[in-house]
């Protein structure tokens, strides 16, 4: 299992915030899961002709969502494919709103209704995975965005006792938290977290993790070494990090 960062800046970049996922089930398959689709996302999947299993969108603002259109008409015109998204049930309702006019395309002067994407239960996800040799415990991870609804995504491993969390954009929050605590101090697992961090270190401000939030709530996590964080969502982790593979397990 490993975590390849497309791109980790923030909104006013090219590369937004978005990390390609790939997981081993059976017979040496390989599940491939696009976290999030920001505004480079599509130009690095069709230029490196990597087909997605899954996309993950943690919310509908701009750079988090900004290629998603290119790529479901790629798969769907050239790759003759449905693109397969999974999220939070308000994500789902905003992005019907927003793709609406994909559910028909416009053919010999009608309109021809059709299926470019679909939305899958996180359970579907669940099921493709826990089909080998792995055991996998997945869950999506209810954040604090404030202006917008957001979620991560947590994927562990059982018989290796290892995983991730990516929160996509949020502030520090207790739920995460918990999530944490639960599953890096009581279950033992070694997590690995990928956490939004903002350099702006103004926490009435700012609807992004700073500073002060992040030692506030996260600071009983110093000393366990079973818990590596990847402060993402700024210049430096994209100048650190992209293009990188993290391997999980």
């Amino acid at each position: 299992m490993k975590i390849k960062v497309i791109g980790g800046d923030g909104a006013f970049s090219y590369d937004n915030s978005s990390f390609l996922i790939e997981i081993p089930i059976v017979n040496d398959k390989i599940v491939k899961i696009l976290f999030d689709c920001g505004v480079n996302t599509f130009n690095y999947i069709k230029d490196n002709n990597i087909d997605i299993d899954y996309v993950f969108i943690s919310h509908t603002h701009f750079d988090h969502i900004s290629g998603l259109e290119q790529l479901i008409y790629y798969r769907y015109f050239v790759q003759n494919k449905i693109t397969r998204i999974i999220c939070g049930p308000e994500i789902q309702n905003e992005l019907s709103l927003i793709f609406k006019d994909m559910r028909y395309y416009y053919e010999n002067g009608e309109l021809i209704p059709t299926t470019m994407f679909e939305f899958v239960l996180i359970d579907n996800l669940r099921a493709t995975l826990n089909q080998g040799k792995y055991f996998y415990k997945i869950d999506l991870i209810k954040g604090n965005h404030i202006i917008k609804v957001n979620y991560g995504l947590i994927i562990l491993e059982n018989k290796e006792k290892k995983g991730f969390l990516i929160t996509g954009d949020t502030k520090a929050c207790r739920n995460i938290k918990n999530i944490i605590k639960k599953e890096a101090i009581i279950n033992g697992y070694n997590l690995i977290v990928f956490h939004d961090f903002s350099f702006w270190n103004d926490p009435y401000k700012n609807i992004h993790c700073c500073k002060s939030d992040f030692e506030y709530f996260y600071n009983e996590f110093d000393n366990y070494n079973n818990i590596k964080w990847y402060l993402y969502h700024n210049e430096e982790f994209n100048e650190n990090y992209k293009n990188e593979e993290i391997l999980i397990i």
